[in-house]
């Protein structure tokens, strides 16, 4: 990851997901602030990785399964805890009813490739799709088609992964009909490997006693009571319940976050694509902050989160992140870029990633706090050259880390007749340390941060490097 900073940004970790857009292959990741590698986790179709707190204790969380590049699958939510130990998969079985609209072998779990938000009590806001057949004479749907995705969202405990709430969009009419979807229909719909997904159900967060979720294709943020009623809803393009005000059209949005809330009004975040399905961008991709006002219905720009130097036009995914401070973290989704901006609306921090920028996305983008304690020993390559011993020294997932104590012994690899050799400052995510001489093993101690002294295997110098 290469960053470059315009000023002052907020401390903390990058938590994101490199993902190859064509192959759809990826890691959870973490970098420090200055771009370099401090974990990265098993490879495969994975997405929505970022720390969270569950139950007082912090720990990661990412989706992983098989996805279509029309933007819908089937996964799981894993959870792990300081150690990169998996403690909790949160599922959702063919006991719920579903058809799959993928190829192949059933899933294991339904979960869909979307938000998946971790709630103060404990549990975790999922999407789901469901292939249904439809009869066109009952839902009111374009001409030809019979199969459609109803999108749904739960609410699942993560310890025990019970079902606590489900939402059905084909069971409530009230929030969108299916022929005012931005989507077009194209080819779908025919058959249930290939089903019209109308309403893309795309982000969930609580809000008061029931939720706001967004859905993608419909350009629309609704709030939905604990009851499943729509209670209202936002427009990007119409304003749906509320007049908009200047600036405020939103297409595509992604990542829905309230930010401040009153008995009147509500401020909510969200990632703007700016771009409906098959259509032209209304503007460039940004970031944005609207407030909603309930007494005067109406919504107006809070903020505008977008560098008009180097405007980026996202055609899926991104995310929109408060920091503490009145920072913003932004990740550009299918564009390989995340920045950071200060309150005030300046941007302080471009990253980008990926050797080739056309194919490389990052889905979404985090910055904050983590301490990772691995349950794995350092790592230490050592080798000869030119008379001297090149020492090579990592750990993957150990935070705050500062140095390396080098070891070295001259007999076998079991530890015996070793001695303190140097202490070399850890420099990115493997460090280098050349030492004077020949020596037959080498071992090293990390200093520093919650990992302070542990220490790798003896190993024995290879002959050459």
């Amino acid at each position: 990851m290469n960053i470059t900073k315009y000023g002052p940004t907020e401390p903390g970790y990058i938590f994101t997901v490199p993902t190859h857009l064509v192959t759809q292959g990826g890691n959870p990741t973490i970098y420090d602030t200055d771009g370099e590698l401090v974990w990265q986790g098993p490879h495969g179709n994975m997405t929505y990785f970022r720390p969270e707190i569950l139950h007082g204790e912090q720990v990661l969380v990412y989706w992983s399964g098989m996805a279509t590049a029309r933007g819908f699958g089937h996964g799981a939510f894993h959870v792990l805890n300081s150690a990169y130990e998996e403690i909790y998969r949160v599922t959702l079985s063919e006991d719920e009813g579903f058809v799959s609209g993928l190829p192949g072998e059933k899933p294991k779990s339904y979960i869909d490739v979307q938000d998946g938000f971790v709630t103060e009590r404990g549990t975790i806001l999922v999407g789901a799709v469901n292939a249904t057949r439809i009869d066109p004479q009952q839902v009111d749907v374009p001409d030809g088609v019979e199969w459609i995705l109803d999108d749904l969202f739960y609410e699942i405990d993560i310890v025990s992964n019970r079902v606590l709430f489900r939402w059905s969009t084909l069971e409530h009419p009230e929030a969108a009909k299916p022929v005012d979807s931005l989507r077009p229909v194209g080819d779908d719909g025919k058959n249930k490997e290939d089903p019209w997904d109308f309403m893309h159900l795309n982000g969930f967060v609580p809000y008061g006693e029931g939720y706001l979720i967004s859905a993608n294709y419909m350009g629309t943020l609704y709030a939905i009571g604990k009851d499943g009623a729509v209670q209202w809803k936002l427009s990007g393009l119409t304003g749906g319940d509320f007049k908009p005000g200047p600036d405020t059209k939103f297409a595509g949005q992604h990542n829905p976050r309230i930010i401040k809330q009153t008995p009147d009004t509500l401020t909510v975040s969200i990632y703007n694509d700016a771009k409906a399905p098959n259509q032209t961008f209304i503007s460039p991709s940004s970031g944005l902050l609207l407030d909603l006002n309930f007494t005067s219905r109406t919504v107006s720009l809070n903020r505008k989160l977008d560098d008009p130097s180097e405007p980026v036009y996202t055609e899926s995914q991104g995310n929109c992140q408060g920091l503490d401070n009145g920072h913003f973290f932004v990740g550009r989704g299918s564009v390989p870029e995340i920045e950071e901006y200060d309150a005030k609306g300046k941007c302080v921090m471009r990253a980008t990633l990926g050797y080739e920028p056309y194919f490389w996305g990052t889905h979404t983008a985090f910055r904050l706090p983590w301490v990772g304690k691995p349950n794995t020993a350092p790592e230490v390559f050592a080798c000869l050259s030119h008379g001297a011993t090149m020492v090579y020294a990592c750990w993957n997932g150990a935070t705050d880390v500062q140095a390396w104590d080098i070891w070295t012994g001259n007999q076998g690899v079991t530890g015996e007749d070793v001695e303190y050799v140097t202490t070399v400052g850890k420099k990115g995510f493997e460090t280098e340390a050349r030492l004077d001489g020949i020596h037959s093993t080498v071992m090293v101690k990390a200093v520093g941060g919650p990992n302070d002294g542990r220490q790798s295997d003896h190993v024995r110098v290879q002959q050459s490097c």
